[in-house]
């Protein structure tokens, strides 16, 4: 009896590597389910696209701070991959601030943060309002994968997935928008609490919220 369980616990282990190795290797159905979210996303921001020459001039934080933060942290990585010297006190802020304490929370190495780095700098806000949306994107196909995951239909993990990437969570959390990463995260750790249930295996919750 043990021996025939473990045997069925390997064999669904495969099968689900198997399932995961398809998506990798057929990335196509993926990558146009993708850019459809980004799409949406487009058609989502459209009116304060065109009105506000393609920025997402958000009230609150997203204007106060935001834009700050990303211009601040545009302009000490660039010190940093011109000179060589990272900043680690940054005078920037009133009487200044330790760098890496304070700005890791927003930005400082957010991956989501890099693309702006390649820019000139007059267009961050323009690059911020894109990576939003290519972020929205990704929080739905992180979602759609961790659907599938769970043996959901294709059908209804795309319908799940665009409803996630775009609920009111999300449309909320706009105006802070490194919040936005968080939506990306959570069906990572949802799926990792799934793992843990079930598998007693806690190594892909902890890569969720390591991430």
């Amino acid at each position: 009896m043990a021996i025939t369980f473990a045997k069925s616990q390997n064999s669904k282990k495969l099968l689900e590597f198997s399932k995961i190795l398809n998506w990798i290797k057929k990335p196509r159905p993926l990558l146009w389910f993708y850019f459809m979210l980004v799409g949406l996303g487009f058609l989502y921001l459209i009116t304060a696209l065109i009105f506000n020459d393609f920025t997402t001039p958000f009230s609150g934080d997203y204007v106060s701070q935001q834009f700050a933060f990303y211009t601040n942290g545009y302009d000490d990585w660039h010190h940093f991959f011109k000179t060589g010297e990272f900043i680690f006190y940054d005078t920037n802020t009133f009487l200044g601030a330790n760098n890496i304490g304070s700005n890791s929370f927003y930005y400082l190495f957010d991956p989501f943060f890099a693309p702006i780095l390649l820019v000139p700098r007059q267009y961050v806000p323009q690059g911020m309002a894109v990576l939003t949306i290519f972020k929205l994107a990704t929080a739905g196909i992180v979602f759609y994968a961790y659907m599938r995951t769970l043996g959901v239909s294709k059908g209804s993990s795309k319908i799940s997935a665009t409803a996630y990437a775009f609920c009111g969570w999300t449309t909320w959390y706009l105006w802070f928008n490194h919040f936005t990463e968080v939506a990306i995260c959570l069906p990572l750790i949802l799926l990792g609490i799934e793992k843990v249930l079930k598998e007693k295996n806690p190594l892909f919750l902890s890569f969720g919220i390591f991430i």
